[in-house]
């Protein structure tokens, strides 16, 4: 199936498991060619670097991600190959995500930019490895955290 059916699919199916908060859902274009070329979901890593205010808090931080999870169906897939190597893709309910979990926190205070930036290529790579949507690790995040009074960075 070319990407342009796969998104015809995906518009169809899409909002009767976003209603439900979960369910059977389909893949996006993106996924769905990783799936008909039968490349491995795994360690399929699309992230982004934001700056963070300063004086974040863990739980300002952990509502924050959550209500984002809560609202995309793609950050709660959990996938299911079938013996005839056909995946399913599951949207996971609204609440089935362990947000804190998802979120590593790294202390940054004091580094240079320069060092700062070196950590979050570490962390981009580690990340990859770690997602696993089988498990339902379908993200991580890692808030590189400067401190109270200086503006830290978040890798999503």
């Amino acid at each position: 199936m070319h990407a342009s059916a796969a998104s015809d699919v995906y518009n169809r199916l899409a909002p009767e498991a976003a209603a439900a908060g979960g369910g059977e859902g389909a893949p996006t274009p993106m996924t769905w060619r990783l799936l008909e070329d039968g490349r491995p979901l795994d360690g399929f890593l699309r992230a982004m670097v934001v700056r963070t205010p300063a004086g974040l808090t863990p739980e300002a931080l952990h509502t924050g991600v959550s209500a984002v999870v809560a609202r995309h169906d793609v950050l709660r897939l959990r996938a299911e190959q079938a013996g005839d190597g056909t995946t399913t893709l599951y949207v996971r309910g609204r609440d089935a995500v362990d947000v804190p979990a998802r979120i590593r926190r790294i202390d940054v205070g004091g580094l240079t930019d320069d060092e700062i930036d070196s950590l979050v290529w570490h962390e981009r790579e580690c990340t990859a490895g770690e997602l696993d949507l089988r498990a339902g690790v379908a993200f991580t995040v890692t808030w590189l955290d400067a401190g109270p009074s200086a503006r830290g960075r978040l890798l999503w």
